[in-house]
């Protein structure tokens, strides 16, 4: 069984088998080689040139996606290929917003598509194709490349060993990095794409040329024996694409059944090992209800909400934008508002949205009576929840008792969460818990002790 590959963002012609979207989600862990394509796909934007908010979100995503499986990539001692496509930054939207007045700001943080990688890479964009391999191992991948090649920036400061560069030696455009502690490989390639390598048949489909095909086949090939290489830490030459083709002992051919085998099994092992980690990193998402702010602490409110029986869900009709629309199994309706604060108290700003989603909310027709309001707060969120001071204002509780709001401190949904994680079918406690949170005006919700019970 040779090696696996996966290509992320480019095609490689006659294996779009290997291929994955930039924005798929997959994992790297069932691969032995990674080809990855450092350009940004297309996400949606808004008016004002900057990401949508589910553009932001799902840029942030594939960014925090794809370091941490680079990263573990590397660490399981895989061979990265990084295509070094034109730096390029876009703005994209934090998750933090402020109110005045009717207005809603946004705030906006600029993202590079170099962020993706699991280490700090300076390029300069400067595109040219005229390249000087430095290392010979990578003489038999430039030949295969070479006609479709232009490197798209080149790389400032040193950055593992030079496999190519600029004709005078001036700036490195490909290199070999190794990263501290981790026994895999990052190697760097200035960028290039085999995918206009298609025709056009008389159905109007495009399939790959022949001789797309044929590169393809060879690149395939010298990727392979590249990764062979450099998992050996050898200078040895790569295998000619001629000589794989050779034949070989049946003492050769024997320990390679072997060698299938064992990967086999391995594999296997690892799809269960990856299995439990994402389960794992599920279960463990309730943390952010003690630290996190923005969109990703109104996921779990949501989530922990749900696991108390409440219908939750996002109401949005032309301005107005509610992010909680909360329905307990007893039709009482809540509108909530969230918010955190890395080193403060939760103010009464966002009473100031509660109250006009509330009374917006009431305007609409099918609704015959204004709705509970409920503020979520996560105040001195990056302190320890047993040492924070008191987490909301002076005049956020005078506010509170004005309106009849509930407020509830997410990180007493933490416990919670906890609970009901382990012991889903307590309806005893999920009702206790809604009846705590309907009953609770114009202080801090103090819910029901978490019950003890000793799984058998």
């Amino acid at each position: 069984m040779s090696a696996s590959i996966i290509t992320i963002g480019t095609q490689i012609p006659g294996k779009s088998d290997l291929y994955a979207d930039y924005s798929s989600g997959k994992s790297l862990h069932d691969y032995d080689i990674v080809v990855f394509d450092t350009s940004f796909p297309s996400y949606d934007y808004d008016f004002g040139g900057s990401l949508s908010e589910s553009g932001s979100k799902k840029l942030n995503t594939d960014i925090a996606h794809w370091r941490d499986e680079l990263s573990s990539a590397i660490a399981d001692g895989k061979t990265v290929f990084i295509l070094l496509a034109s730096s390029e930054k876009v703005s994209a939207k934090t998750g933090q917003k402020e109110f005045k007045g009717s207005r809603t700001i946004n705030y906006v943080t600029d993202v590079n598509n170099y962020s993706a990688l699991p280490f700090t890479l300076n390029a300069t964009n400067s595109k040219g194709t005229k390249v000087k391999v430095s290392d010979v191992r990578f003489s038999q991948l430039y030949d295969v490349i070479k006609d479709h090649l232009e490197y798209q920036v080149y790389m400032s400061g040193s950055y593992g060993t030079v496999v190519f560069s600029t004709l005078k030696g001036t700036n490195t455009l490909g290199s070999v990095v190794k990263l501290k502690e981790k026994s895999g490989h990052l190697v760097l390639l200035p960028y290039f794409n085999l995918e206009s390598m298609t025709e056009e048949h008389k159905d109007g489909k495009e399939y790959w040329t022949k001789a797309g095909m044929r590169v393809g086949q060879q690149l395939v090939q010298q990727l392979i024996e590249i990764d062979k290489v450099l998992r050996k830490n050898s200078e040895a030459t790569p295998t000619p694409n001629w000589a794989i083709e050779v034949s070989t002992s049946q003492k050769a051919v024997s320990l390679q059944k072997k060698i299938d085998t064992i990967n086999a099994t391995i594999k296997k092992k690892k799809a269960e090992r990856d299995k439990a980690t994402e389960q794992k990193q599920q279960a463990d998402a309730i943390k952010a209800l003690l630290y996190e702010n923005g969109t990703i602490l109104e996921g779990e409110i949501e989530n922990v909400l749900t696991m108390m029986g409440y219908a939750v869900s996002n109401f949005r009709d032309g301005a107005l934008e509610i992010d909680h629309v909360i329905v307990s199994p007893e039709g009482k309706r809540f509108i909530g508002e969230a918010e955190g604060k890395d080193k403060s108290a939760i103010s009464i700003d966002k009473f100031r949205q509660l109250e006009t989603n509330i009374q917006e909310d009431f305007q609409r027709d099918e609704v015959t009576e204004p709705a509970q309001g409920v503020l979520f707060g996560n105040g001195f969120r990056l302190q320890d929840p047993a040492k924070r001071p008191d987490e909301f204002t002076d005049k956020c509780y005078t506010n509170a008792k004005r309106l009849g709001t509930a407020l509830v401190k997410t990180s007493d949904l933490y416990p919670i969460a906890v609970y009901l994680s382990d012991y889903p079918d307590d309806d005893a406690f999920k009702a206790a818990c809604r009846k705590t949170l309907e009953d609770t005006k114009g202080s801090v919700v103090v819910f029901p002790k978490i019950p003890t019970q000793t799984k058998s």
